[in-house]
């Protein structure tokens, strides 16, 4: 049980892969009908001798077939490998504002990024979907553009709406319209 072991113990540097519980199934195989372990684990493994001469072939018979063993023994119990659970991590900010309140956004690092962002989009694809909705908003943006370029974001306070960007982080700020 030498691979369940590290992922139990080390659970925070290793994660679960099938390929390691496959190879663990192989080795409790080996152990139980060679009744040795390969020579490589004989300091972890305690009760088995090296695998060599005969009980080497043995073991070669069962290393040529990995994967067809599918149940590790774990704890006394039957366990099946199991394909390795995915999982996303996603780093969002979130940032809100009461409207109208012009104190609390103008002028704030979140209101420098947010024009930053708006003037971005104008200037792309998104364009056609923003004069859509809100036909007046990159003419204005547009027409601020060194104004807007020129704005040092990080210099800013954030106006209490809470952003964790660094002094010249942007790559993180996202913005959402409803």
């Amino acid at each position: 049980m030498f691979f369940i072991a590290i992922c139990i113990t080390m659970s925070s540097v290793l994660r679960y892969e099938m390929s390691n519980c496959l190879f663990e199934a192989t080795l409790q195989k080996i152990e139980e009908e060679c009744n040795c372990t390969p020579k490589y684990f004989v300091d972890i493994v305690d009760g088995y001798d090296a695998c060599e001469g005969n009980l080497k072939q043995c073991m070669n018979l069962y290393m040529a077939e990995m994967g067809d063993q599918r149940d590790v023994l774990d704890r006394g119990e039957l366990k099946p490998c199991l394909a390795a659970c995915t999982d996303q991590q996603y780093k969002f900010l979130v940032t809100h504002a009461t409207y109208p309140n012009e104190d609390a956004f103008e002028g704030t690092a979140n209101f420098c990024f947010l024009a930053k962002k708006i003037l971005w989009s104008c200037k792309i694809e998104k364009r056609k979907s923003l004069d859509l909705k809100y036909p007046k908003l990159c003419p204005i943006i547009v027409s601020s553009e060194d104004l807007i370029q020129q704005a040092d974001c990080s210099s800013l306070d954030d106006g209490g709406g809470g952003s964790s960007a660094g002094a010249n982080d942007t790559t993180d700020q996202w913005v959402y319209f409803k």
